[in-house]
């Protein structure tokens, strides 16, 4: 059985991490907007950088409010794994990863932290639960017009690489400094963590027609 955690602790140490993923994504984004493949796209891409950083101001003004700044709980091993595997990737790896696994299904746990949080921790997270689920439905436009131009052959192979992204992306946040005493001071469990995961998952591969035994593969 682990220690248990104070909530005040529990809690300062998750939105610590929701900031830096935020910085990290909005380096992502940054990186791959040139790369995107027409204006349309860029824009948009523009668009989500400016608002993940609102949602980093918001989550850095509770810390240094509630917890005397903003301090780097992520090791810095663990972001360059990030880098080094999603700078890597093809267009649809990097829309399955990042604005489907990071923010389509992270987005996901946030809605579930908040849930009983303290009206302060609701407030600073209020901008990501606005924002989040436009990032993922862009990047389900993208990939659903992807799959829709693609030949049979071809659409199964991009399907394939979402859900290898997607994957990728899971095993490496499993290693992020997050253990089951923080889920369970703030109100949750490790365990419903994993379905509210597997769940919102399904839904986003179930939109852009990827079957069970695709995503189980």
């Amino acid at each position: 059985m682990g220690t248990a955690l104070p909530y005040k602790q529990a809690i300062t140490e998750l939105v610590n991490m929701y900031a830096e993923i935020d910085v990290l994504t909005m380096e992502l984004c940054a990186a791959w907007l040139p790369k995107a493949p027409d204006r349309q796209s860029q824009l948009e891409m523009a668009e989500q950088i400016g608002e993940e950083r609102v949602h980093y101001l918001s989550q850095a003004a509770w810390l240094d409010q509630h917890a005397g700044g903003p301090t780097t709980m992520i090791p810095e091993s663990w972001t360059q794994s990030l880098r080094t595997l999603v700078n890597g990737m093809k267009w649809e790896e990097y829309l399955a990863s990042v604005h489907l696994a990071i923010e389509g299904v992270g987005i996901a746990i946030v809605e579930r932290i908040a849930r009983d949080a303290d009206e302060s921790v609701k407030a600073c997270l209020a901008p990501s639960l606005r924002d989040e689920g436009g990032h993922s439905a862009f990047a389900v436009r993208q990939l659903k017009q992807l799959l829709e131009q693609a030949s049979p052959e071809d659409r199964d192979s991009i399907k394939d690489r979402i859900v290898t992204a997607m994957h990728a992306i899971y095993q490496l946040a499993d290693t992020l400094p997050v253990t089951s005493a923080h889920w369970e001071a703030v109100g949750t469990s490790t365990e419903e963590v994993r379905q509210i995961s597997a769940r919102r998952t399904a839904t986003l591969m179930s939109t852009l027609g990827i079957s069970r035994e695709t995503q189980a593969a």
